[in-house]
């Protein structure tokens, strides 16, 4: 990406109405499926492939609960966020049940003080084990209270304390109270609702209407927008027009079924809420997942239509599952902090470094080595200035098993002291080089100085930049040059030459020196599109014999495309790099978002906050060391 560059601001969205819901007005779409903690981590793991692909889905509600309705909360969320990371889908999970649980013998009590003997440890157990991976918690399913003045304070103070309780401990997930907005105690728009939705730690708030109440929903998200917070329909329990088939909806006509489509489609519209959930998704024949008159099953309309490969009963059934594949480390690096804007590196930057790195198992990371830091004046090599602490960089991912993979750039002004633009550090230009000798001690200097690190690339994007490298010939004496002089220091180093694009690079790819050839496959004017593999394929078309190719950035510009799918691009592209046995290397751009633009799997935040930072959906899809089979 080129240096001074910057990424829009303005995101352009195409809101389109289909048989699938999630594309009329609401960003999140999917189901309520409250017992999916109680099946199998397989099971699970199959419903929610099919939920998110055929359903078209990115979010999924289920119960959480402390024993209530026989549900062991902690078992229950471990096994739904093990079976479904990478796969991009945003989980709610309700910690509690008003009308089932403890809280409706005696709402005043419960609300004042009973909470903190068994709910109030169990939520802060559970949030501190899956903190960072759970998109919302709810502090119960439709909270309501007594008709008195007394409970409804006590179900506020209540609602106080539980979400601050969690911001302490899950400073990034969403909190909701998880309210109806039906009008019952406590539960009333222009009463207790807007105040407990105004309280500083609730970041989101409900409604749930069944087959009828949208009217009250859209009240409801005026007064929750208003205040700049999440609005969700809960539970959105809609009838099958002209089916009267009693309690479940399983026997329904698909013309029916097609009928509620379009009642589905109309409400989104009208509400107008950041997501939508529908009461409920089940599976035919399946006691846990049970039906009612508002069940979605997999032949329905809703989820690929009759005639569609449906979802298997059990493992093993007639719908092609994806085969699990691990991917290579070698195409699991990350551009992360530091790659460019190595002034970042400071205070506990390089423990953040250590910890997200651990966690995502990536082993690999893309490093900028800055001439004109390192050496700021002709032959005052310094490696470890407070405004460039190279060495502070390179050791922490030696000394915690990650390979660097260095890109040697940026001439220093001195190369070329009669330009008036090389010394405008805010002009997109290079300094042109110049002095072959400082050059060569440079890179002779650099490469012993840093014996630890064995593949380096020679320029980022020099066609993209107005200086002398920028003419493919000029680059291939540089490029020369540096290999001979980088290799008599250590002969097993690999160099790749730099560059953006395989057609810039070709008219060099024959008599130029080098390992491997670096390409950078983004798409779309904004890089909002899928990995160019017409680029990588070109890339690998032009070497030498026994080159390979290297990507040291790839990825997507979250300004320009919903998360969900640059989870679901980086899910395709990784699995596809990872067959693509002439691609060495893989590191992709970025880690954590940098500047003005918006690449990360790990928003700003990262930076202050470390690996509890905000994370997008495609941090787990990345994190997913099997996401390689598809």
């Amino acid at each position: 990406m080129n240096k001074f560059s910057f990424a829009k601001i303005f995101v352009l969205f195409f809101l389109l109405l289909t048989a699938f819901p999630k594309e009329a007005h609401a960003e999140d779409f999917g189901y309520n499926i409250y017992n999916l903690g109680r099946e199998s981590e397989q099971n699970i793991g199959t419903i929610l492939d099919f939920v998110a692909g055929s359903c078209k889905s990115n979010i999924v509600r289920f119960w959480g609960f402390n024993g209530t309705l026989g549900v062991n909360g902690a078992e229950a969320i471990s096994r739904v966020l093990s079976a479904g990371a990478g796969k991009g889908i945003k989980f709610i999970v309700s910690l509690e049940d008003y009308t089932h649980g403890l809280i409706s013998q005696n709402p005043t009590t419960w609300y004042t003080s009973d909470y903190k003997n068994s709910y109030k440890p169990y939520v802060q157990d559970v949030v501190n084990q899956f903190k960072g991976r759970v998109f919302m918690w709810e502090l119960v399913n439709e909270p309501v209270c007594e008709n008195t003045p007394q409970c409804k304070e006590a179900m506020k103070n209540f609602m106080a304390d539980m979400s601050t309780t969690i911001k302490n401990i899950d400073s990034v997930a969403l909190i909701s109270p998880g309210m109806k907005a039906r009008g019952e105690g406590g539960d009333d728009i222009g009463g207790y609702y807007d105040q407990i939705t105004a309280l500083p730690n609730i970041s989101a708030n409900s409604c749930h209407y069944y087959s009828a109440g949208g009217e009250t929903c859209q009240q409801a998200r005026g007064v929750v927008k208003s205040m700049g917070k999440y609005f969700y329909v809960g539970e959105a329990g809609i009838e099958v027009p002209g089916c009267t088939t009693g309690a479940c909806t399983n026997a329904c006509s698909v013309d029916q079924l097609q009928g509620r489509v379009a009642t589905i489609n109309s409400d989104i519209a009208s509400i107008g809420a950041d997501a939508y959930l529908i009461w409920q998704f089940g599976i035919q024949q399946n006691g846990l997942l049970s039906c009612d008159p508002f069940t979605v099953f997999d032949n329905d309309p809703l989820c690929g239509g009759t005639g569609g490969p449906g979802l298997p009963q059990t493992p093993g059934g007639n719908q092609p599952q994806p085969t699990p594949v691990r991917c290579r480390d070698e195409v699991r690096g990350l551009a992360s902090p530091g790659w460019w804007n190595i002034a970042e590196w400071n205070g506990s930057l390089p423990s953040y470094v250590k910890d997200v790195f651990g966690d995502l198992q990536s082993k690999y990371a893309r490093v900028g080595i800055d001439w004109a830091q390192v050496e700021p004046s002709q032959g005052n090599f310094q490696y470890n200035r407070p405004q460039a602490p190279i060495d502070t960089i390179v050791n922490t991912y030696l000394s915690n098993g990650i390979t660097p993979i260095a890109v040697f750039t940026a001439a220093p002004s001195w190369q070329d002291p009669s330009d008036a633009n090389c010394q405008d550090p805010n002009k997109n230009v290079y300094c042109d080089i110049i002095h072959e000798d400082s050059f060569r001690n440079a890179v002779r200097n650099i490469i012993s100085h840093f014996s630890g690190i064995k593949y380096w690339e020679f320029w980022n994007e020099p066609e993209q930049y107005q200086n002398n490298l920028r003419d493919p010939n000029e680059y291939q004496k540089w490029l020369n040059i540096f290999y001979d002089e980088a290799k008599a220091v250590n002969p097993s180093i690999k160099v790749a030459a730099g560059s953006d694009s395989a057609n810039w690079f070709s008219p060099i790819a024959q008599t130029a020196k080098y390992d491997a050839l670096v390409v950078h496959p983004y798409t779309g004017n904004s890089h909002e599109g899928p990995l160019d593999r017409g680029e990588v394929q070109q890339a690998a078309s032009i070497i030498k014999s026994g080159a390979t190719v290297w990507i040291t950035e790839w990825g997507y510009n979250a300004d320009e495309i919903s998360e969900s799918t640059q989870a679901e691009q980086l899910k395709q592209d990784i699995s596809w790099l990872n067959s693509q046995s002439y691609v060495e290397f893989a590191t992709f751009h970025l880690l954590v978002d940098e500047g003005s633009t918006r690449y990360g799997l790990m928003k700003s935040d990262f930076l202050t906050a470390g690996i509890n930072g905000t994370r997008r959906l495609a941090y787990d899809v990345f994190k997913d060391l099997f996401a390689c089979g598809y």
